[in-house]
């Protein structure tokens, strides 16, 4: 804790829980679904756990990863293609490359030729 401040509980929820209903059809039309993720490391146990029924709903990621123990830019990569979802861009941090923001989508990357991997 951060000192002097006071503890406070808040309420997690599974991604697996916020697809219920997502990617339906919504007044005639089939709805997109664009997931913006920045979990503090997180994002490695959300992308690699392998829910395929959640991912094959996500038509855009936007994503900010950090360094982790549990594996690497590359890795959430070769997950997401493996749910459809292809790199469009990545930008690294200066000093780290695990450390940066992604987008990804189901089609070619914005203004141009789909990307063919990390950086």
């Amino acid at each position: 804790l951060i000192p002097g401040a006071k503890e406070r509980r808040t309420r997690s929820i599974s991604f697996k829980s916020i697809f219920s209903g997502a990617g339906e059809q919504h007044q005639g039309a089939m709805c997109r679904v664009a997931v913006k993720m920045d979990c503090e490391g997180g994002e490695y146990a959300v992308i690699l756990r392998g829910e395929t029924e959640c991912w094959s709903r996500v038509d855009y990621l936007f994503l900010e990863y950090h360094p982790s123990r549990q594996g690497t830019f590359n890795d959430l990569v070769a997950a997401l293609r493996g749910y459809g979802l292809i790199l469009g861009w990545n930008s690294p941090a200066r000093n780290t490359a695990e450390l940066g923001m992604a987008y990804f989508s189901r089609e070619t990357s914005p203004g141009g030729a789909e990307a063919s991997g990390a950086e």
